[in-house]
């Protein structure tokens, strides 16, 4: 399923709620995930925004 998500029309704090569910997906997509979310991860990959303004995370 490839449903892109388009959020140009994002507010502020909606477009915050993303850093979360950003965080999730690179968690569980890491060599040794503390947590697993195949959700976040499936979220990302189908939301089209500029995730690589936030940085790595640590």
């Amino acid at each position: 399923m490839n449903t892109n998500v388009n959020t140009q029309k994002l507010g502020d704090i909606p477009e915050t709620m993303l850093v979360s569910l950003w965080c999730r997906a690179m968690e569980s997509k890491s060599k040794n995930p503390i947590l697993i979310d195949k959700d976040a991860e499936k979220c990302i990959d189908s939301i089209d925004y500029d995730f690589s303004k936030l940085g790595n995370p640590r």
